[in-house]
């Protein structure tokens, strides 16, 4: 678990410094909003709980110094769970927003990672083979959520702090018809959020926690607002 938390670690350091051009944003239409079957919301695999970023220019040995610097703070992040995100800020709300026309069925355990499969580089396309899901759940279409990163963040020189540490959440979502895997919707949203007062207040580093809880609320916020 450890190894996998420095991989997704090194993974969002190059999510948010890389040039890459990230996948477009597709809005849903209003002619789809107003039409009538029945939709899976659902999510790909994520990690339970929060993680602390070290970001910036930093060496292997800078790496593991800072992430033991900031063990302390870094457990307290690391206990903010995401089940009541998704549970208030996923599930209920898509429930209702899809709950006018569609015949909404909720999966709260995440899409096993070994049944993904790459599909096409076609942006038209999902970019994992969801069709699967189709026969599954009985469904037409799937509301998928892609939680990449969540947590605190703080940027670093070497093993020098440069910023105080924020909250940071980095999700995509995507709306998939599942009999040809064709892309309805999809959205990227990266949001951070800035402490509110002195954040270094341990043990429970209030104003950090807060901070954490903002920034996950704000990136599932600013996704569901192109479905209302």
């Amino acid at each position: 678990m450890k190894k996998n938390r420095i991989f997704l670690s090194v993974l969002f350091m190059i999510s948010l410094t890389s040039c890459v051009t990230p996948r477009k944003n597709v809005h849903v239409s209003e002619g789809f909003m107003s039409q009538h079957g029945s939709i899976l919301i659902i999510t790909l695999p994520h990690e339970e709980h929060a993680n602390f970023y070290t970001l910036g220019n930093q060496g292997i040995l800078d790496y593991y110094v800072n992430n033991a610097m900031a063990d302390n703070v870094g457990k307290k992040i690391k206990s903010i769970p995401i089940s009541p995100f998704l549970d208030y800020d996923y599930y209920e709300p898509y429930n209702i927003v899809f709950g006018k026309n569609f015949q909404v069925k909720i999966a709260k355990e995440p899409i096993n990672i070994k049944d993904l499969k790459g599909f096409s580089k076609d942006i038209k396309f999902a970019p994992y083979d969801f069709r699967y899901l189709k026969n599954k759940y009985n469904t037409d279409y799937a509301l998928i959520l892609n939680v990449t990163s969540f947590g605190a963040a703080r940027q670093y020189y070497s093993f020098i702090p440069t910023s105080s540490p924020y909250g940071v959440c980095d999700e995509n979502i995507y709306l998939v018809n599942l009999n040809n895997n064709t892309i309805i919707a999809e959205h990227h949203s990266l949001f951070t959020k800035a402490a509110q007062g002195y954040w270094d207040s341990p043990p429970d580093y209030t104003a950090l926690v807060d901070a954490v809880e903002g920034a996950v609320e704000g990136c599932l916020d600013q996704t569901r607002a192109i479905y209302q």
